[in-house]
């Protein structure tokens, strides 16, 4: 896959990064970013530098595994086809685990959705509800219960990488609610800036708009 104009300055940035401090959410957030913008060159360069800063393989395969719950399973097919061939794990991922029964995917699910959104979890609940109660039992279990809340990835690193994903791909809606999720599961503020403004050159509106809620958050 060619890169795309627009992806371009991203990718020699990657290729020039090294530590500078808050460096595994840096990481994992162009990460997130490179999987969003479903460039191969732009993951690769991505791997790379999570491998110079340290970042551990599991910590990637836990956000492509997340990432279809926001972009899709053919971005994370693809995301996960680039990260075999740029780090090979001969003997398969270390992260696997049986799948838990459904009981165990609600319990732990209705706990993360509830820290995640806070005094609005009752008011989405009733909204999406109205419209597809389907949806919303998925998005508890299948989302916060038998995805977000595998321990292989610290939650706070998983909020920001949904941020990253969110930007990319311009959902303000949500991302409203992942940046206050962030918060919420014990973002630092300024980890949360830095994210944003990690991603401000391949992710207008979506920058604009990030700025405007940390603005309404009361984060400078």
């Amino acid at each position: 896959m060619s890169s795309r104009p627009s992806v371009r300055p991203f990718i020699a940035r990657l290729r020039q990064a090294g530590p500078a401090g808050y460096d595994e959410p840096r990481g994992i957030v162009a990460y997130s970013a490179a999987i969003a913008m479903a460039d191969e060159t732009a993951m690769s360069e991505a791997i790379s530098l999570a491998r110079r800063l340290g970042i551990n393989r599991t910590a990637l395969y836990e956000v492509v595994l997340q990432s279809y719950l926001f972009l899709g399973f053919p971005r994370m097919l693809g995301a996960g086809e680039v990260l075999a061939a740029a780090w090979p794990q001969p003997n398969g991922d270390s992260a696997y685990l049986p799948d838990l029964a459904i009981q165990t995917w609600s319990h732990r699910g209705e706990e993360l959705y509830r820290t995640v959104y806070g005094d609005n979890s009752n008011r989405l609940q009733d909204r999406v509800r109205s419209f597809a109660p389907e949806i919303f039992d998925w998005m508890v279990v299948e989302g916060y219960g038998k995805v977000l809340s595998r321990p292989q990835l610290d939650i706070v690193l998983r909020e920001l990488s949904i941020v990253a994903f969110l930007m990319i791909d311009n959902r303000p809606r949500q991302l409203m609610s992942h940046l206050r999720g962030a918060i919420r599961v014990g973002a630092a503020p300024a980890q949360v800036v830095q994210a944003i403004e990690d991603l401000r050159d391949v992710a207008a509106p979506a920058y604009s708009e990030a700025l405007q809620i940390l603005a309404r958050l009361g984060i400078a």
